[in-house]
């Protein structure tokens, strides 16, 4: 069904839960707002990434849906929002919601596509069903003046300025399985610290401070930690402060991705054609063994993949990248 945009007041959008997924769903936001500029859009997220959406001058409310709220809260919820009346309901998370709450138009509750493109193009091609364009879909985080004001005092108290050389290195991830061994990590810092004289700015969320404090304290004095120290929009500004982030494939790859940001991203167990970075400039680093990607929890073989990716090579390929930005 072909969606009447004459008709279009107010829009639902269901996304994800976790942060990287969130962020790759933000081109739809985008292709959103500039169809239907006129309409209010309320957003549906996880409670952990809700910061993504509440200074976005396109979103008229946020809503943090926790999927382990007692059966009531959740009634509660849907009741409230199918009062609300929504002319239109993007679902990304591909659940009952579209049923429960009705709307004029909604995105189909199931269909097949491509299952080797990209979760941006994926997310997409929910609108493309409905007969919305999707050509140009921007990719960006907006930040705000605050925003900024805290990441660039953070800075100033570690002695840093925003026009130092700075890169970003994203040890953590979400499964172990994702993880460029941390003795890799400390030795590309003292590299790049050394030999490009950049400052190397350890970030993540407060999992990832273990290894972060790890590395940070075999490495260079150039080095610093700042999990846990940012939300998801300050994450963005200071991305576009740096030259450059090395990641393993987790949610930094993807808000680089949306500040245009060259990224190195280290592949093993995942599939680097869906979840891959998109900026400009960026190279993925993986081994192409048989078993790679598995897309499994569990390794048999001790993550070869991600073992036999050297630190030499990683420092390698982000002196390329230097080199081409003319630093």
């Amino acid at each position: 069904m072909k969606v009447d945009k004459s008709r279009i007041n107010s829009i639902l959008l269901i996304t994800l839960s976790n942060i990287g997924d969130v962020v790759l769903t933000i081109p739809v936001l985008r292709v959103l707002e500039r169809e239907f500029p006129a309409a209010d859009i309320t957003v549906l997220a996880g409670p952990n990434t809700t910061d993504v959406f509440e200074s976005d001058p396109a979103v008229s409310k946020v809503i943090a849906y926790n999927k382990h709220m007692s059966f009531s809260e959740k009634l509660r919820l849907v009741l409230s929002m199918r009062k609300k009346g929504f002319d239109l309901l993007v679902d990304l998370r591909n659940s009952l919601f579209p049923l429960l709450i009705g709307a004029r138009y909604s995105t189909p509750l199931f269909k097949k596509g491509d299952p080797k493109i990209h979760r941006r193009d994926k997310h997409l091609q929910k609108l493309e069903a409905i007969g919305i364009s999707i050509s140009n879909a921007p990719f960006s985080i907006p930040f705000t003046r605050d925003d900024k004001l805290h990441v660039n005092a953070m800075l100033s108290e570690l002695g840093i300025l925003p026009d130092d050389n700075m890169i970003a290195i994203a040890a953590g991830a979400k499964s172990h399985t994702k993880r460029w061994p941390s003795c890799n990590f400390v030795r590309l810092c003292d590299r790049v610290t050394k030999e490009l004289g950049v400052k190397a700015l350890l970030v993540g969320d407060e999992s990832d401070k273990a290894i972060n404090e790890e590395i940070a304290g075999v490495g260079s004095k150039e080095v610093y930690d700042l999990s846990g120290r940012t939300n998801i929009r300050e994450l963005a500004y200071l991305f576009s402060l740096c030259r450059l982030l090395v990641t393993n494939d987790s949610a930094p790859l993807h808000i680089a991705s949306a500040v245009e940001l060259p990224t190195i991203a280290i592949f093993g167990p995942t599939d680097h054609i869906k979840y891959g970075p998109l900026s400009t400039g960026s190279i993925v680093l993986k081994k192409g063994l048989k078993c790679s990607p598995c897309e499994k929890a569990l390794c048999k073989f001790e993550l070869e993949c991600m073992r036999e990716i050297t630190a030499d090579h990683v420092f390698s390929k982000a002196k390329d990248i230097y080199g081409k930005q003319g630093i």
